[in-house]
């Protein structure tokens, strides 16, 4: 059979493929949509009928793709140019550059990037936008990531976590193991001294 792909892909034009071929196997033919094309809205077009919407994040994050269909003769298939990318960045598992669905929020996107890295900054993500005249800085919170929907041309930055710790203090000096211990389980000075197996000999046990 003849199919026709046309829009934003790497090598648009008419193809002769199986009669078995589905809507994937010919976008693969012609590359993939070029930098410029949608992974997320591909149409499939019979006799002037739309007849199913492709969308390949199914098969690029989960491994399936519900929306294939089989193709018939003279079948088009229409790549459009993507509506709405962001870039994510910083501590998550897969930085780039992902295309978003009008209704998705910035939890979609952190799943897209396979969430956060071990040593990231959970509780908020750095935004920064455009607006009509210039840049802008939002802060996300972690509370807000399933209703934040982020707009085309987004940079999302997922930061590091503080190299300090929030609960230990450090015993030093003439004590048989000096070193960092938890705050939490040594809530006194006596305790702390117990925990590094008390003062060795030559201490000064009046101050």
């Amino acid at each position: 059979i003849r199919v026709t792909v046309l829009g934003e892909v790497t090598t648009p034009g008419t193809y002769n493929v199986s009669s078995l071929s589905t809507a994937l196997n010919a976008l693969y033919l012609t590359g993939g949509p070029n930098e410029l094309g949608s992974f997320r809205q591909i149409q499939v077009v019979r006799k002037n009928k739309t007849v199913a919407n492709l969308d390949l994040y199914e098969l690029l994050m989960n491994g399936t793709l519900n929306s294939d269909i089989r193709l018939q003769d003279n079948d088009i298939i229409q790549v459009g140019v993507y509506k709405k990318r962001v870039e994510i960045k910083g501590n998550v598992k897969r930085p780039g550059l992902y295309e978003l669905l009008d209704n998705e929020t910035m939890s979609n996107v952190l799943n897209y990037a396979g969430g956060f890295t071990d040593n990231a900054y959970t509780d908020r993500l750095k935004l920064l936008g455009l607006t009509a005249k210039e840049r802008r800085i939002v802060d996300v919170r972690s509370t807000d990531y399933g209703t934040y929907i982020p707009k085309n041309g987004d940079e999302i930055t997922a930061d590091m976590l503080l190299a300090r710790f929030e609960n230990m203090v450090v015993i030093s000096g003439p004590v048989f193991r000096p070193g960092q211990y938890s705050l939490d389980q040594n809530k006194t000075l006596l305790q702390l001294i117990k925990s590094a197996e008390g003062l060795t000999g030559e201490a000064f046990t009046g101050r």
